[in-house]
């Protein structure tokens, strides 16, 4: 209720019933369907529906979609300046400072005996969630933290040891993983520094010119295309990967290369791409090598500043 008139949210979306006339006025379409729960703020009528929340305007008579959903919000609750959302998959926060929704849990993780690895992994509903920790280290045992946003001071933890038997190398978009004959080739670590010969002196001075330390290597794989029904070779699939594999590791983008001897490196592809192809198999597979080189550490912070944190969340699946 708001001055004389009444809302009201149904199936076909809001009726306005004008106390004074005992009359209804003109119906306003929902922008997410079936109405299940309204709350009033100011002018504006906060609508939860059975495909999302709306924002129906007072002032305008108009109704804004304003998050989309699959499943069905069927109850709103004001406090303070929050609106608390709760739907088939899980309870979302609306804030009306920021005009933008929030999430209740938090996720973090160490790896165990040093804290000063926590990172944030995202922040979830409440309700079943599913996470992917992308940034994990084979071998490594974490620490799992969950935190409620209303309860701070309670944590609850989990303890799991990583384990995973692939080499996965992606972009933020595209990942690849390698489950058979691979090979993290020739790889070093390279510093910066020049050889001086002074006259008179029996031995010459190595100065380093530059804080420069990173890694280098080359890597072979085999990708395997689907084969047909009768187990022969798909050859045509098996050229298509290939070359989309060439395309995709000269497409100048930031790679990941992940193994499961706990390796994480944020590489650059350079050089030249080579296919060895394997007579054995009548010319039926290839190998792919190519080379690489270290461009920065695999941090939270320092993907972030790449732009790729986000990204990386939804990779590997």
């Amino acid at each position: 209720l708001s001055g004389n008139n009444l809302y009201c949210g149904g199936s076909n979306g809001i009726a306005i019933f004008n106390t004074s006339t005992q009359t209804f006025g003109s119906l306003v379409a929902s922008p997410a369907g079936r109405i299940n729960a309204m709350v009033l703020s100011g002018n504006n009528l906060y609508c939860g529906c059975y495909y999302g929340f709306s924002i129906y305007d007072i002032s305008t008579q108009t109704n804004t979609l304003k998050m989309s959903l699959q499943l069905p919000l069927f109850g709103l609750s004001l406090i303070e300046q929050s609106i608390y959302c709760a739907g088939v998959n899980g309870l979302a926060i609306y804030n009306l400072t920021t005009q933008s929704f929030g999430y209740p849990i938090t996720v973090t993780r160490y790896e165990s005996g040093d804290t000063s690895t926590e990172i944030t992994l995202g922040n979830y509903p409440f309700g079943a969630f599913t996470l992917y920790d992308n940034t994990a280290k084979n071998g490594i045992e974490y620490i799992y933290k969950v935190q409620e946003a209303s309860n701070p001071i309670t944590e609850y933890q989990c303890r799991v040891l990583s384990q995973f038997n692939k080499t996965y190398i992606c972009d933020a978009n595209t990942i690849y993983d390698i489950m058979e004959e691979w090979t993290i080739g020739s790889q070093q670590r390279n510093q910066l520094t020049t050889t001086y010969s002074p006259i008179g002196s029996k031995y010459p001075f190595v100065g380093a010119s530059a804080l420069t330390s990173y890694e280098s290597g080359s890597m072979t794989a085999i990708l395997r295309a689907t084969t047909s029904q009768n187990g022969l070779i798909d050859r045509k699939a098996q050229v298509q990967l290939v070359k989309q594999f060439n395309d995709w590791l000269i497409n100048h983008q930031v790679k990941v290369i992940k193994d499961f001897n706990g390796n994480i490196y944020l590489v650059g592809v350079i050089d030249a791409v080579s296919n060895s192809y394997y007579k054995e198999l009548g010319n039926g597979l290839a190998s792919t090598t190519f080379n690489w080189v270290e461009i920065g550490d695999f941090t939270e912070e320092y993907i972030q500043k790449l732009g790729l944190f986000n990204n990386l969340n939804i990779i590997y699946q």
